[in-house]
C-alpha cells in the first residue's frame, strides 16, 4: 500500500541530512556567521504546515524550515496503485538573505539529484520520493525574516518490510 502521508518523514529525514552537511561546511563568499556552523549559533528547526512557529525564541533566532504537502494524485495501472504523484512546498526562513539563498540552493540540489527516503539507512527505509523536481520558486520578506519558497513535485513509493517471525524452541 502506498501511503503518501509518510511524505513528512521523507522530507524531515532529507532536510536533516542536508542541514547536517550545510552546518558542517564553511561557506565560501559569505560573511562569517552566514552558512556553516559556529559555536553558539542557533540550530535550524523543521516544522510541518506552519509559516511562523509559536515559539518566539525560534522566531528571534530566525532560522527554520517549514514544509507542506499541497497535492496528492494517485497513479494507477491495470495492476493497481503504483505510486502517488505529490507536490509539496518548502519555506526556508532566515534572518539573512544570503543564508536563505544558500540553504535553498543546497536543498534544491539534494532534492532534485537524489532518491529521498524516510531513513538514513537504506535497509530501514520504507518510503521513497523519486523523480523530485523543482516546479517553482519565490521569495518574500515578512517580520524581519527572508523566506525562500520552493515548490517541488515527485512520486512517493512505499515498500512494506517483512517482519521477522518468532520461532518457538
Amino acid at each position: 500500500m502506498i501511503n503518501t502521508f509518510y511524505l513528512g518523514a521523507i522530507i524531515t529525514s532529507s532536510l536533516e541530512f542536508v542541514l547536517g552537511e550545510y552546518l558542517s561546511t564553511p561557506q565560501q563568499g559569505t560573511p562569517q556567521g552566514e552558512g556553516g556552523y559556529e559555536e553558539g549559533e542557533p540550530p535550524i528547526h523543521i516544522y510541518p504546515c506552519t509559516a511562523f512557529p509559536d515559539d518566539l525564541d525560534i522566531i528571534y533566532s530566525q532560522r527554520w524550515i517549514t514544509f507542506k504537502r499541497t497535492s496528492t494524485t494517485p497513479s494507477y495501472t491495470k495492476d493497481g496503485l503504483v505510486c502517488d504523484k505529490v507536490e509539496f512546498m518548502l519555506n526556508i526562513c532566515c534572518g539573512s538573505y544570503s543564508e536563505s539563498t544558500v540553504l535553498a540552493s543546497y536543498i534544491r540540489e539534494y532534492f532534485c539529484n537524489n532518491v529521498l527516503r524516510d531513513s538514513e539507512e537504506l535497509e530501514d527505509a520504507t518510503s521513497f520520493l523519486k523523480h523530485c523536481r523543482l516546479e517553482d520558486a519565490s521569495e518574500d520578506f515578512e517580520q524581519d525574516v527572508y523566506i525562500q519558497s520552493l515548490q517541488f513535485s515527485g512520486e512517493v513509493y512505499y515498500t512494506e518490510k517483512k517482519q521477522p517471525t518468532k520461532t518457538e524452541d
